[in-house]
């Protein structure tokens, strides 16, 4: 697991897929349940994501998105 800005992660909790779904769905992107699960929704929501701030539609939260999706996220 990394951090949200994607570096390593050595004794602290990490984030994954429950954070970026509770982020993704603050900023309206996700609407199904937030449960930690990388199923076709949010990477679909990802996707949606990627493609509202002219990143690549990967579907993958790298550390383009993840910083993205952080700035959007605190500016909501």
């Amino acid at each position: 697991m990394t951090r949200l800005d994607g570096s390593a992660v050595s004794n602290e909790r990490a984030w994954g897929t429950r954070e970026v779904q509770h982020m993704l769905t603050v900023t309206g992107q996700y609407t199904a349940a937030v449960d930690g699960i990388r199923g076709a929704k949010t990477t679909q929501a990802i996707k949606d994501f990627q493609n509202s701030k002219g990143l690549p539609d990967s579907g993958n939260d790298d550390t383009a998105t993840r910083r993205e999706l952080v700035g959007a996220y605190m500016d909501a």
